[in-house]
């Protein structure tokens, strides 16, 4: 939206909780006004034993669940920094917060370290969004549509972005592609 203002929650400082149900991560929030944006989230996350830490987009208090991003970190690197990040396009009411919330599935401290929420003002009629919340499974060395995941905008320039979670087994290497009209 042309002159709208992008605003931004950062923190530096890192975070830390031992929750297993979904907490607000300390500095994620903002309260935008109505309307819709395009809400970008990114950070680097650590456990200090095995768990998945998992993310997500609220708004006015209810998880956007398609937004949920997992990052499992392994016992063999405990401790390391991992990249996690969300977005999406959200409606957003007057008045109401825009949040970041986070937990592990296991009872151990897992930490975020510099991160940032920023909300970019988009007219709804300018966004096309496909969304998915169930799992998907794949076994194929040659690229193959991922469930859900098409959309036939009309003619012109558009800003593309996906992200998901993903694992593999040992020793996998996961990759995806954009591809438009058939080509890569």
């Amino acid at each position: 939206v042309e002159g709208a203002t992008i605003l931004e929650a950062s923190a530096t400082a890192a975070t830390t909780t031992t929750s297993t149900t979904d907490v607000l991560m300390a500095g994620m929030t903002l309260t935008p006004g109505a309307g819709d944006y395009l809400a970008v989230f990114s950070t680097s996350v650590k456990a200090t034993s095995a768990s998945n830490i998992f993310v997500s987009i609220y708004v006015n208090g209810v998880q956007q669940a398609h937004t949920e991003r997992r990052v499992f970190q392994e016992a063999s690197i405990a401790g390391f920094e991992q990249p996690l990040m969300t977005y999406a396009h959200i409606t957003v009411g007057a008045g109401q917060a825009v949040e970041i919330r986070w937990r592990t599935d296991v009872a151990n401290t897992i930490t975020a370290n510099a991160r940032t929420l920023n909300l970019f003002p988009v007219a709804s009629a300018d966004v096309s969004q496909a969304t998915a919340t169930a799992d998907t499974t794949l076994n194929s060395s040659t690229y193959t549509l991922l469930n859900s995941m098409t959309l036939t905008p009309g003619a012109g320039t558009y800003l593309a972005i996906f992200s998901t979670s993903a694992e593999g087994v040992s020793g996998a290497v996961i990759n995806a592609l954009l591809f438009v009209g058939g080509t890569q």
